[in-house]
């Protein structure tokens, strides 16, 4: 197995057919020259405020419309049940 080197990207030859590995002191030297860039979020606090609060207040509708949907159909299973109870119970005669 080749040893691989840290160089300097002008340093690794074309013909390699080993992936180039980054100096360190070329990509911290990259960093410091990228354009500072100002985004969406930065302009407009506003808007992502009111997105923050309308999707909690999504969050919190859909959450209980979930809860009274299971809490229906756990009242309906617990009826269901009885009748099934109370039908057995007359099959048998009155005994449990």
């Amino acid at each position: 197995m080749p040893a691989l080197f840290i160089l300097p990207p002008q340093d690794i030859p074309s013909s390699s057919r080993i992936l180039p590995v980054f100096h360190p002191r070329s990509l911290s030297l990259s960093a410091h020259t990228l354009p500072r860039r100002s985004n969406f979020a930065s302009r407009n606090p506003g808007i992502i405020l009111v997105f923050c609060i309308l999707g909690s207040i999504a969050i919190l509708v859909g959450s209980i419309l979930l809860h009274k949907r299971q809490k229906r159909r756990r009242r309906e299973r617990e009826e269901r049940e009885d009748r099934e109870a109370d039908l057995v119970s007359v099959k048998m005669g009155g005994r449990v």
